[in-house]
């Protein structure tokens, strides 16, 4: 495994067991703050993993790439504002 794909599995590692933590507390110590946080938490991972991405296809030098996930980053990003709103 390359360094470019140990990183995005170190991202998700890390966020989904943050989150799960997060939410393993909130559910024996029940505060519905927690839960939400463990859930956008969950949610905001792959969002990161995303935007990793396009940095590092920018650090490659892969340009085409590189906007296609900014692409994608941006949809992601406007429907989870479109949501909210």
């Amino acid at each position: 495994m390359d360094s470019f794909e140990r990183i995005l599995t170190r991202v998700l590692q890390i966020g989904i067991a943050a989150s799960a933590i997060v939410f393993a507390i909130s559910i024996l110590h029940p505060n519905r703050v927690l839960q939400i946080a463990g859930i956008a938490m969950l949610v905001a991972t792959p969002l990161l993993r995303v935007a990793i991405t396009s940095i590092l296809f920018a650090a490659n030098r892969n340009f085409t790439y590189t906007a296609i996930t900014l692409c994608v980053l941006f949809l992601l990003l406007f429907q989870l504002l479109r949501s909210l709103g």
